[in-house]
């Protein structure tokens, strides 16, 4: 296979796989919104419990079975949306090495496996999207990080992110030891500050997502604008 071939065969494995990243991705902000609504209709029946309002069986139970639910829903959402996030992110950045200088700061395995890496997982991520992203929007021209304007929204994105993922375990804390009123609405608050960080996150990956694919999704035809070569000219000896 040549390279051109390789590499129109890579983009097109990426494009597809970020498709459903996005749709992922969407899935989850919306869960993540739900999350939200669900949140305040259950802040708003535990602060009428506090205030001595006697709150029906039927009403109590439908409430744990929504919050409940959604909360099912976006956690099935979330393993699905990061599996695909990872197996999209593997072709993207191994289609770096069929382009450019054909260098990457990261080996395509690597720009997954650091993910699970602990401690070390707090940056590297950040650095692996930031070099794809760069690379990706240069043609993979230049070795190194050539544009500094163009890492902000990988910068906000990892922001949130991390943002996400401390409040998910306070949360995830509360959630083992809540059994009183009190407990609950710190816990429901946690889930609140979880849902609007996830709703930011997502909608930061998908903006960054749908970048990174466009510039990569342009590269076979730019390659083949440039093999074309117009014939010269020879200037008249007349």
């Amino acid at each position: 296979m040549t390279v051109g071939n390789e590499l129109q065969q890579g983009t097109a494995q990426s494009v597809a796989r970020a498709r459903w990243v996005m749709i992922l991705l969407a899935g989850c902000v919306s869960g993540a919104a739900l999350g939200v609504l669900t949140g305040v209709r259950q802040l708003d029946l535990l602060h009428r419990v506090v205030a001595g309002e006697v709150i029906s069986e039927s009403e109590a139970s439908w409430n744990d079975t929504l919050y409940g639910g959604i909360g099912l829903v976006q956690t099935a959402m979330f393993v699905a949306c990061s599996v695909l996030w990872l197996v999209w992110l593997k072709r993207a950045y191994a289609n770096l090495l069929l382009v450019g200088t054909r260098t990457a700061r990261f080996s395509p395995g690597w720009a997954v496996g650091y993910w699970f890496v602990p401690v070390v997982n707090l940056v590297r991520p950040y650095q692996i999207m930031k070099d794809l992203s760069v690379r990706s929007a240069q043609r993979n021209e230049h070795d190194g990080m050539m544009a500094a304007g163009t890492t902000t929204l990988v910068g906000l994105w990892w922001f949130a992110h991390l943002a996400s993922g401390i409040a998910g375990r306070v949360f995830f804390r509360q959630a083992l030891g809540a059994d009183e009123v009190q407990g609950f609405i710190a816990l429901t608050q946690a889930g609140l500050v979880t849902d609007a960080a996830t709703i930011l996150s997502g909608v930061l990956a998908l903006v960054m997502v749908r970048g990174i694919t466009r510039s990569q999704s342009a590269w076979p035809n730019e390659a083949i604008a440039a093999a074309v070569v117009p014939p010269s000219i020879e200037p008249s000896s007349v």
